[in-house]
């Protein structure tokens, strides 16, 4: 977990380098499907070519507890974004990126962990409030051996 998050940081600094204007960090709140519960969700996004974006997140799911088992799920994920404008504050972009899952179980005091590579798919809209302000909305699924649909919704600010 320290290790994704370290790249994850990494990702937003490095991505902040390459055109600070067009920058904006944000998070909200998402639901996965498999693990059944809500989670939070950091990202960054880079826009370039007024139409494509880099958009680095992390979703960290809160843990599920089923009798004496729990189940912890986080994914860092690099998507990119092509942008349709549908008017001068609203867009719409299909979605396409990588997703690293990290699952883990504990049953009693025993736990299991795995992590796996997946390809994420979807669409989402983006409506700017203002300037500095937008918000977002996300579906996609994950295609892995750690599949699952991913709902998510927050805000931006654009740097």
């Amino acid at each position: 977990m320290k290790t994704t998050f370290a790249l994850f940081i990494i990702l937003i600094l490095v991505s902040s380098r390459i055109n600070a204007q067009n920058f904006s960090l944000g998070g909200g709140l998402g639901y996965g499907s498999q693990i059944n519960n809500v989670g939070l969700n950091f990202r960054g996004d880079v826009k370039f070519y007024d139409q494509w974006s880099i958009t680095p997140h992390f979703n960290f799911f809160f843990n599920k507890k089923k009798g004496n088992i729990t189940k912890k799920w986080n994914a860092l994920n690099v998507d990119g974004h092509y942008f349709f404008e549908m008017d001068p504050t609203w867009t719409i972009y299909p979605l396409f990126g990588v997703n690293i899952a990290t699952v883990s179980e504990k049953v009693n005091d025993i736990s299991f962990s795995n992590s796996d590579v997946g390809i994420n798919l979807g669409f989402g809209s983006e409506y700017n409030f203002d300037r500095r302000l937008s918000g977002f909305g996300e579906v996609k699924y994950v295609i892995s051996d750690a599949d699952q649909l991913v709902i998510t919704f927050g805000v931006l600010y654009i740097l």
